[in-house]
């Protein structure tokens, strides 16, 4: 879905990074300057985070199964 609505290649690998935490389309400079200020983490983490969100929404709603009677 991320690479049909996005056409650049560096920005694809920013948001893909960014949004899922996947770095291997990660542009080159973009990825020294993160290494650089050691803010590199904040990409996983991010990744991380919709996981854990996913996962959350997914199992929910099998909390609130009806019965049908």
């Amino acid at each position: 879905m991320l690479k049909e609505s996005i056409n650049e290649r560096r920005e694809y690998g920013f948001s893909s990074a960014l949004i899922l935490g996947v770095k291997d389309e990660l542009d080159n400079t973009i990825r020294d300057a993160y290494a650089q200020t050691g803010t590199m983490h904040v990409l996983a983490v991010s990744g991380l985070h919709v996981g854990l969100i996913y996962g959350i929404l997914a199992f929910l709603p099998a909390g609130f199964k009806r019965t049908v009677r």
